[in-house]
């Protein structure tokens, strides 16, 4: 229901002691009356004394002056409608000349304070506050049962006006503007007049996840329209007409427009305030302009919405802040919704090979602290092919309730040392995000994902002894993605010889098997030898199975309540070698571990073998095994059935010693593409390590091929391990003969594919780092490595990266100001021009403005009337005019009208600014002046292959007067005011080789 009014908060305020208590029969119960005076409800006395009354003396009178004797605490607890504890002081005044008495703190954590004072006749103030939250006049003690007095104070809010801040849940949020598509103004402290909540969307246009959930967050806002504002933020420097396009799906990602909700930009500034770092961001503003809710991350469902709505417009809504929107939305459990696994009778006929047992029993998770959590199996089909089917895929089970889920199968088989299980599955599910898993005896034994195309048979297992086993058939699926059937089907559970595997299988093995009688050793120990070659153990012999520790998971024979991992054990105890602290060199293989292709696991070199060694004697958990081999009971291997492959090193390419080798291409610009890296699941630190040596040295070029947007880095070993890359790719270079054909082509910022150009010092190791911009990408990148010579001058942008705040180097705080990044241009008064190091500056005139905030070249601006800056303009790709108005300093747009083409049509007028010489003056129609630079000052190509006239052609080499009308441009279609903001248009050369000093440019 929409509100006219906001909803006045009604505060409870307890009892106030104001006097001495006069003698009362049992029955008698007090209150506080209007004016605070402590009164008797049934004999209706005033049980506080004036200074003229009697007393007693059963109180503790002190001789009838009226003046109660004796020391009390009092305690004072502030805290919000939801609880959330205030850091404030309470001054104790006298009811009697209203003079302050003391003062009590209360603290940030309870929101309570204490202190003793006389008892007497006192009323509370409430101190400072933080913003939006409102204290009433007067409180008051009550007495407790103890005989202590207590004041629980519940403050109410209001949105109040000011700068952003840090915000955490349960602040008041401060009042914000934004300028809406479609014309309009958003302000939160008017839709709070109307709603009964605001979702306040912090997305960009190229977002993935923000896309994902929009067609979801969009038709929510539809079904609360009358209860919920809904405002979608972008404050990530996308333009005003960008987000138009985005906001009236120019794109095609929704089904329709995004009519329902509010949609405009903002400073980078009210999304810092919230310091998650990601995007989307979703925050919840209750009625009373409360923050009660901030989820990070994409919401690709409709129900984590409505839930959300739901309880923020509820008639009978209370109060309450939460971590996530999984508090708002509650598992259901599976036998609620229907969901059982049918009889085994049915099962088996399905899940039975011709060599199983008749005898045995499929069933559910029965274990009484899982059975509500997992789904079953049921009875289904797949192409034509009766098979059991996971009950939690998005056919069966529509719920979208945001949450992971799980389902599960058990059978008891009975096997002979040598004999192995088959199975039939079909999995068609998202790669890298669900999984199908086969536990034998609870451990992890098989694990598959992706979308398949058709059945296909696995032999998950192969026992070493005669032994009856639990295998365990477990469907893990996430919310992100929907892929395929989004389930795994099964069928023909079988047991055939070992040696009839006919498919590529790897068996993991425990390194340690059969614990001793009194628990402080094993009966067998895998045989390990370490490989010089490759720098590896290996299980029997130099070339046989890897080795493996287990460095994330829980360790394997610690059965106590207080499982662990190696690294969390770490985390918290560190770990020595000989007396030395070793965690920071010991968590790099934690990250090696994470990143593994088997999840948790990382092959053991012998440094981590120094780490194993020392752990098996520091952790006391599990089996306390002291011989030399103890450290084995962390380590595992897989045994390699039909195929004589062993596995490969699951960490390969992920550290300085496991990384691949590139290759570099013989000939230049030969469009081969050696390299290659494939993505299947997220890793992070982001990324695949090729290690590279030039015997010769040299600038070396580093080209990518690809359609997805990709990421660039090249280390050597210590700035790997530091974080700090020699050189992150930025896509600088303006023009590149990647043909090397006299054909030049734009290297662009933000193009798809990397191209980093560096200087390779003779005979050292380096390692170049290639990835996916977006760490959800899947997929193969490929890459060329080709030397451009000793030396190499590249022309480079002189400013790649996005507007920015600038960051107090001392205490790291953000200083909202605007900074362009980049160069820092120095002007030479000698010759009149602007320099970078030994560089002029030059302005590209004919080649489409790299920073987006224009789509033309600065010739086709100039054509458009860009450069007349007597009215503020944007031009779209068609020539024709938008009006975007100019902002004073209150944020109000300076609206002017003038008759153009016998059209009025609106304009806003930057009426003074600063010119080069920082005198006022107004600013002018620059069109004629900047077409005389074009026509007698742009660089011509003199036709030498990588002259500095070939590279600049098309280029002005930018004086005061050149500056001065580039800054007026980016002023006028970007962030006003930014120092230097004109070096995005910019390029410089930049010299590349063993010199330090560069050529003269």
């Amino acid at each position: 229901m929409r509100k006219k009014t906001v909803i006045a908060l009604l505060l409870v305020f307890a009892i106030i002691l104001t006097g001495m208590l006069v003698a009362c029969n049992d029955e008698c119960t007090e209150h506080v009356d209007a004016d605070g005076n402590l009164v008797c409800d049934n004999c209706e006395a005033d049980m506080n004394l004036d200074n003229g009354g009697n007393d007693d003396g059963n109180n503790g009178g002190n001789g009838g002056n009226g003046t109660p004797s004796g020391k009390a605490v009092h305690t004072i607890t502030v805290k919000s409608m939801a609880g959330k504890p205030i850091k404030t002081t309470a001054f104790i005044m006298s009811a009697a000349d209203d003079s302050i008495v003391g003062y009590i703190a209360t603290d940030e954590t309870t929101g309570s304070g204490s202190k003793e004072f006389n008892v007497g006749n006192y009323y509370i103030e409430i101190g400072s506050l933080p913003d939006g939250y409102v204290a009433e006049a007067k409180y008051y003690f009550q007495k407790s049962v103890s005989g202590a007095y207590v004041a629980d104070v519940v403050l109410s809010t209001e949105v109040v006006s000011g700068t952003h801040k840090n915000y955490s849940l349960g602040d008041v949020m401060k009042d914000f503007t934004v300028n809406t598509v479609g014309g309009g103004t958003f302000k939160l402290s008017e839709a709070l007049k109307e709603y009964d909540g605001v979702l306040l969307n912090f997305f960009y246009t190229t977002c993935s996840p923000c896309i994902s959930e929009f067609p979801y967050l969009n038709e929510a806002a539809g079904m609360y329209k009358d209860d919920i504002a809904v405002i979608c933020v972008d404050t990530n420097g996308d333009t005003f007409s960008q987000v138009e396009s985005f906001y009236n799906n120019t794109s095609g990602y929704f089904d329709g427009p995004l009519s329902n909700l509010q949609m405009g930009i903002h400073d980078i500034g009210l999304f810092s305030a919230f310091a998650t770092g990601g995007y989307p961001t979703s925050v919840m503003i209750d009625r009373y302009g409360v923050i009660c809710l901030i989820e990070v991350g994409g919401l690709p469902y409709l129900y984590p919405f409505t839930a959300m709505f739901d309880y923020f417009s509820a008639d009978d809504y209370t109060q309450k802040l939460f971590e996530s929107v999984e508090e708002l939305t509650p598992k259901q459990k599976p036998a609620e919704l229907g969901y059982v696994q049918p009889a085994n009778s049915v099962v088996a006929p399905i899940m039975n090979g011709a060599n199983m047992s008749a005898d045995v029993v499929y069933y559910p998770e029965n274990e009484a602290a899982d059975a509500d959590n997992y789904w079953p199996f049921y009875v289904g089909e797949k192409d034509g092919e009766a098979c059991m089917v996971s009950t939690n895929n998005k056919t069966i089970n529509q719920r979208d309730d945001n949450y992971n889920t799980v389902a599960a199968m058990h059978v008891n088989v009975a096997l002979q040392a040598g004999q192995a299980l088959s199975l039939d599955y079909y999995c068609s599910t998202e790669r890298g995000g669900d999984y199908f898993y086969v536990l034998v005896d609870g451990e992890l034994i098989y694990t598959i994902s992706g979308e398949g195309t058709e059945w296909e048979k696995c032999y998950p297992f192969v026992a070493t002894r005669d032994d009856t086993y639990k295998i365990s058939f477990v469907y893990n699926k996430d919310t992100d993605t929907d892929s395929g059937d989004d389930c795994v089907y099964l069928k023909d559970l079988d047991i055939v010889n070992a040696s009839a595997i006919d498919k590529e299988t790897y068996i993991p093995r425990n390194a340690v098997s059969n614990p001793t009688e009194y628990n402080d050793g094993y009966q067998n120990y895998a045989e390990v030898v370490f490989n010089a070659e490759d720098g590896y153990y290996h299980v029997g012999t130099e070339n046989g199975p890897l080795l493996l520790a287990n460095l994330m998971n829980y360790i394997v024979d610690d059965n106590s309540a207080d499982k662990t991992s190696l690294y969390l054990y770490t985390y918290e105890n560190g770990i020595e070698v000989n007396g030395v602290e070793k965690y920071d060199r010991f968590v790099n293989f934690c990250s090696y571990a994470s990143n593994s292709e088997i999840g948790g696991y990382c092959t053991v070199n012998e440094e981590l073998k120094t780490y194993l060694v020392a752990l098996n004697t520091l952790y006391k958990g599990g089996v306390m095994d002291e011989s030399a081999n103890g450290w084995l009971r962390f380590c595992r291997y897989y045994d390699a059935y039909g195929t004589t492959n062993e596995l490969e090193d699951p960490i390969a390419g992920l550290s300085p010693f496991s990384a691949y080798k590139a290759v570099a291409n013989e000939t230049l610009g030969e469009e081969v593409y050696p390299n290659s890296v494939t993505y299947k699941t997220i890793i992070m630190p982001r990324g695949k390590l090729f290690s590279f040596t030039s015997a010769e040295g040299g600038v070396y070029r580093i080209l990518s091929t690809g359609t997805a947007e990709v990421d660039g880095w090249i280390f050597d070993e210590e700035t790997f391990y530091t974080k700090e890359a020699l050189l992150t790719a930025d896509h600088v270079e303006r023009l590149t003969d990647t043909n090397c054909d006299g054909e030049y082509t734009q290297i662009e910022y933000g193009s798809a594919n990397v191209c980093m150009n560096y200087y390779f010092e003779p005979g050292k190791e380096y390692f170049i780092d290639i990835a996916y911009y977006d760490t959800t990408q899947t997929g193969t990148i490929n890459f060329k490595i080709e030397r451009l010579g000793d030396t190499y001058t590249q022309f480079r942008y002189a400013s790649p990266t996005p507007f920015t705040y600038y960051i107090n180097p001392e205490t790291g705080e953000e200083v909202f100001d605007l900074i362009a990044g980049g160069v820092t241009p120095v002007y030479n008064a000698d010759d009149g021009y602007y320099y970078v190091g030994d560089s002029k500056l030059y302005v590209d005139i004919t080649l489409p403005i790299i920073t987006g905030f224009l789509s033309d070249s600065i010739q086709s601006a100039v054509e458009k009337g860009a450069f007349n800056f007597t009215r503020m303009a944007d031009f779209a790709d068609d020539g024709t005019m938008t009006y975007i108005p100019t902002i004073d300093s209150q944020g109000n747009p300076i609206v002017d009208t003038e008759i153009i083409d016998g059209q009025e049509v609106k304009t806003a007028r930057i009426l003074r600014v600063k010119d080069a010489e920082d005198n006022d003056t107004e600013i002018k129609d620059y069109t004629a002046k900047m077409q005389e630079y074009i026509d007698t000052k742009m660089i011509v190509s003199d036709g030498v292959y990588g002259s500095h006239d070939t590279l600049a052609a098309g280029c002005i080499a930018v004086d005061k007067d050149m500056a001065v009308m580039l800054q007026y441009l980016v002023d006028n279609h970007s962030f006003r005011g930014v120092p230097n903001s004109w070096t995005k248009l910019c390029y410089y050369f930049e010299y590349l080789g063993p010199e330090t000093a560069s050529e003269e440019a």
